[in-house]
Formats: structure tokens, C-alpha cells, sequence
């Protein structure tokens, strides 16, 4: 049943002034169909439905038996009794995500993104999918993941044919949008997605594709090279996908630079920037 002080959290946290509203006002058309305000939870009896996102929230003010989850139930992998070399800087996105359970990753290309998500798999220590938008970025994340781990824990989905490894399965999205999803949406405890700049069209059957496995897992990483900062209707779309809640209240917050704005995505958006990485990176050797 619902405890007063959760349903004082909702009214607070996912009770938020509706932007389409204010916009119609500003501009001065009819607002009469348009509510004032977005309710991002539902009541149905005693029970208290809410967005992805906001259990870490919640969680102090509930009892282990008043939540009920539909996420993947995975068993535990074995995956190697060494860690993955890391960067300082590797290890500190490491750890902030083992944290949150879900989030984006932006970094540049060459920075160790690949590295950061084997070694996030292997902490959570569970069967993971790891998405690729090409057969050529499906083949390179595989052979560095086989430096880490036996090949029998590796599994691949592409061309067409399925092969779900007992540890991580590397898929291409292509190959995933031709088969029966709701067969695995329980399959994988950890969702990894790289490039994931790419599911942005919330109209796309691939964007629909994704989206079904990713709210069924309970750990989940977006990887992508491209600075979000600058697409903000992406940016927005791709946190709302992962956490609702965030999500929507980033529509009411149109400057990026604002406190509120790196607020609301500071428990789930990490930003690696070019100069925060070359410090670190050996010297480099030139050969003729």
C-alpha cells in the first residue's frame, strides 16, 4: 500500500509544470485541452505505478516488500579474477556507473569507452548485451572483450544468426530489429549501447527495438563519442529513456549551462573531454 511519505515524494519530484503549457500561453494560443501540469506517476487502488529512474530515490523510504519490479533476473558470471587495466580517469567513470546502475558515457574517440564498458560488465558480474550499430564495431569490441575473458563466455547476434553467450552476447541492432524481442527481454541483466547517439529517433523501429530491452534491464550504459551538449532534443530523448523522470524535467530547462540543468543530469551523464584524457595517455612514439 502507499505510505504517506512516498506519495509526498511523488506530488514533489513527478508533479512538474507542463512546458508545452507555457509555451502555448507565452505565444498566446488556446490552452484549454493542454493540462498545466505532468503527473509522471499513477495510482491504481493502493498501489503507486512510477518511471523508470526513480527507485534509487525512493528506495530509503520503502520496505523490500512493498516494491515490484519487472526487470531481467539474471544468474551470476564469473567473468575473470583479474581487473582491466584502467586510466585514472577510466576508474573514476568506472566507479560513478557501478553507482548509479544507469547513465550516458560521453567521451572521445580513442579514450577507453570500450575498456570502460568490458570492465562494467564485469563488475555487475551478470549476462550482458552489448549493442553495435555496425558488423565492423561488433567484431572490434569482441576481440578486445576476448583479451578479458574466456571466448566461451561470448556470444554474438548478427547476420541474421543467434548465438547468446553465457557471459556477453555483441549484437548488431540491425540483427535484433528481425527477431521475436519479447523471447529475450529477460535474457540480459546489463544493457550496454554503444554509439548510442544513433537511437535517437523515438519513431525508429531500432530506437523501439532498443528501448524494449533497455527497460527491462536494471543496469544500463549509453556510450557515445559525439558531445550530447550539442543536440539538446537527444540529449533529452536519450535520458528520458533510461530515466523518465530526469528526462521530462529537462523539457522545462532549455539553457544546458544552467545549475539546475547539470543537476538533473548529474547522477547519470559523464563527460569526458579530449583534455581530461591526453594527460594521462602515454607519450607518443614515432616511428619512421
Amino acid at each position: 500500500s502507499i505510505t504517506p511519505e512516498v506519495k509526498k515524494w511523488a506530488d514533489k519530484e513527478l508533479v512538474l509544470p507542463n512546458p508545452e503549457y507555457a509555451k502555448k500561453e507565452r505565444m498566446g494560443y488556446w490552452v484549454g485541452n493542454t493540462p498545466k501540469k505532468l503527473t509522471l506517476y499513477e495510482q491504481n487502488g493502493f498501489d503507486l505505478i512510477l518511471p523508470f529512474g526513480v527507485l534509487r530515490e525512493i528506495w530509503p523510504l520503502l520496505r523490500e516488500d512493498e516494491v515490484e519490479t519487472d526487470f531481467a533476473d539474471h544468474y551470476y558470471v564469473a567473468y575473470s579474477e583479474n581487473p582491466l587495466p584502467l586510466y585514472d580517469y577510466q576508474e573514476e567513470a568506472l566507479n560513478a556507473m557501478v553507482s548509479a546502475r544507469f547513465g550516458i558515457l560521453q567521451s572521445p574517440a580513442g579514450s577507453g569507452k570500450t575498456q570502460i564498458g568490458i570492465a562494467l560488465i564485469q563488475q555487475w558480474n551478470a549476462p550482458a548485451l552489448w549493442l553495435c550499430h555496425t558488423a565492423d564495431l561488433l567484431r572490434q569490441s569482441r576481440e578486445r572483450a576476448e583479451r578479458y575473458m574466456s571466448r566461451n563466455l561470448i556470444g554474438t547476434i548478427t547476420e541474421g544468426k543467434i548465438n547468446i553467450g553465457r557471459g556477453v552476447t555483441f549484437a548488431t541492432v540491425q540483427t535484433m530489429c528481425n527477431i521475436d524481442l519479447d523471447r529475450y527481454r529477460h535474457q540480459w541483466g546489463v544493457i550496454i549501447v554503444d554509439e548510442a547517439h544513433n537511437v535517437k529517433n523515438p519513431k525508429a523501429k531500432r530506437t523501439a527495438n532498443v528501448l524494449l530491452l533497455v527497460q527491462r534491464s536494471a543496469n544500463v550504459l549509453y556510450m557515445t563519442g559525439t558531445p550530447l551538449e550539442n543536440k539538446l532534443q537527444e540529449m533529452r530523448f536519450l535520458i528520458e529513456s533510461i530515466d523518465h523522470a530526469a528526462g521530462i524535467k529537462l523539457k522545462g530547462i532549455p539553457d544546458v549551462m544552467s545549475a539546475e540543468f547539470k543537476k538533473t543530469i548529474a547522477g547519470g551523464y559523464w563527460r569526458r573531454n579530449r583534455e581530461d584524457v591526453l594527460g594521462e595517455l602515454p607519450e607518443l612514439i614515432e616511428t619512421q
